[in-house]
């Protein structure tokens, strides 16, 4: 029903009153409450004081992520869909830039924008949205200062597989619900089933449990050339696949056209690890084995003095 963007995105706006935590369903109070103290963890577990004080800070440090979306408002999963579908990237710009939304919201959309014009190859839309990712988290600035420092459009491209392989949250899609961690912690943090992002369905369950194509409405205040535009964006998504394979792909290019970039033992590690068999992908345990296999080949017999060629030979043993 709405006639305009801005009714559009103020009818999107929910606040959680519950929230999904590892299967269980919490309420809003509970599932915010600070973690428990390393002696409660103690009555459950039977740990070493190393191990509680390691679960005591990961406790703590995700605690002090999600407390501040503890009175926040969020987009509801409808409306996302309808954004991430029907939306081409000007108007996903006039999103982030809209103020029915909050800054918070602001940010994550523009930085699905920035991710969204990095693979669809839309340099000049990219750098559009970069000072709106450095007003909203001035800390983006360092993340991206390699992508801002590039002088050529192929340095620009390397440097951003950089940041995205380096980064598990980023998507191309607009997410719903609560962030996920913004950066890898330089161990395992990007091989979760949720680093990245799968490739947009056109198919869903209906609630008789069959498997149905997905019907998304259509803004009314949207034209038929900005639907147009989205319907070939949000097609080449598709065609693009799970994340962890085309970042892998893409890392093996790289490889191939700047085998000197220092950044690429680093990049040819997390492109292996993303792809392993024990990592659940986006259709189950498939995964993409021949380009695990190759990134693994050419860190080993390109690199072989890198820490990171070091590391992956101790995971081996």
């Amino acid at each position: 029903l709405a006639q305009d963007l801005t009714e559009f995105l103020r009818a999107g706006l929910r606040t959680p009153v519950a929230f999904n935590a590892d299967g269980r369903i919490l309420s809003r109070t509970k599932f915010f409450e600070p973690p428990a103290p390393s002696e409660e963890v103690s009555d459950v577990f039977a740990l070493s004081e190393d191990s509680k004080e390691v679960i005591r800070r990961a406790a703590e440090a995700e605690f002090g992520r999600l407390s501040p979306w503890k009175d926040r408002t969020l987009l509801d999963p409808k409306t996302t869909e309808i954004l991430n579908t029907h939306f081409p990237l000007p108007a996903l710009l006039e999103v982030s830039r809209s103020p029915a939304l909050p800054d918070y919201l602001r940010q994550r959309i523009a930085l699905a924008i920035w991710v969204r014009a990095i693979v669809l190859q839309r340099p000049l839309v990219a750098d559009n949205v970069v000072p709106d990712l450095v007003k909203f988290s001035p800390e983006m600035r360092s993340v991206l200062a390699p992508y801002l420092g590039a002088r050529t459009a192929k340095e620009k491209e390397w440097a951003a597989l950089f940041v995205m392989l380096r980064n598990p949250n980023l998507s191309p899609l607009i997410a719903d619900g609560l962030p996920q961690p913004s950066s890898n912690d330089g161990d395992s943090m990007y091989y979760f089933e949720s680093a990245w992002w799968c490739p947009p369905s056109l198919t869903e369950y209906s609630m008789e449990g069959d498997l149905v194509s997905k019907n998304v409405t259509v803004p009314s205040f949207l034209t038929a050339a900005q639907v147009a535009v989205a319907k070939r964006d949000h097609t080449r998504l598709i065609e693009i696949g799970d994340a962890k394979s085309y970042l892998g792909k893409r890392v093996l290019e790289w490889a191939k056209a700047a085998p000197a970039d220092p950044r690429l033992p680093e990049a040819l590690f997390i492109a292996s690890h993303a792809n392993a068999q024990y990592k659940y992908g986006c259709d189950g345990w498939n995964h993409d084995s021949t380009t695990k296999e190759q990134t693994e080949r050419l860190l080993r017999t390109r690199y072989p003095n890198s820490v990171w060629t070091e590391k992956l030979r101790n995971e081996k043993r």
